[in-house]
């Protein structure tokens, strides 16, 4: 009988060192499930910011690019290259372009008649109302020489029409003028 109460007093000493095993694993797994919950929400605090700072980062792109072009190309252009960064080749292409110059005829004796405020005004009106025309036709400003505006087509955006858009520019520039 002393020997079945020792072995049973041991089975159950087992018994009890393994339930409070069992109790103590079962604690780890359920500090560990609670980091696990800590560190998920704190992965999704991250991937938040991530869009965040991912969302600013585009934003501003955008926002250089409308700057940046604003003046010189028109609105739709812009919206673009702005949508897609990747479609401005900043180091250039060679392509087919159609290029438009509108000068004032007969400028050289226009500037002796004017005086130079009236000059700087004609100059400057002329000069804004050729350009606008230009970029309302997706035309790109390239500069301005004197009392000239030159611009081109086909670039930094390949249309099909290009040519026809600076034929277009060209024909509304001459008709502006003759009003």
């Amino acid at each position: 009988q002393g020997q079945k109460d020792k072995k049973y007093l041991e089975a159950q000493e087992e018994r009890a060192q393994l339930h409070q095993h069992i109790h103590q694993l079962q604690s780890d797994i359920d500090a560990v499930t609670k980091e696990l919950s800590i560190v998920e929400g704190k992965k999704q605090e991250l991937e938040k910011e991530v869009k965040r700072l991912q969302s600013t980062k585009v934003s501003k792109e955008k926002r250089f690019i409308e700057h940046a072009f604003g003046h010189y190309i028109s609105p739709d252009v812009v919206k673009n290259i702005s949508a897609d960064p990747k479609n401005l080749k900043l180091w250039g292409e060679k392509k087919e372009i159609t290029v438009l110059f509108s000068d004032i005829a007969g400028f050289t004796t226009l500037s002796e008649t004017l005086g130079t405020e009236k000059l700087f005004d004609v100059v400057g009106e002329y000069l804004s109302e050729m350009t606008d025309i230009l970029t309302h036709h997706h035309g790109t400003l390239d500069k301005y020489i004197g009392d000239a505006v030159m611009g081109f087509f086909g670039a930094p955006l390949s249309m099909p029409d290009w040519s026809v858009r600076a034929c277009r520019a060209a024909l509304e520039q001459q008709a502006r003028l003759n009003i």
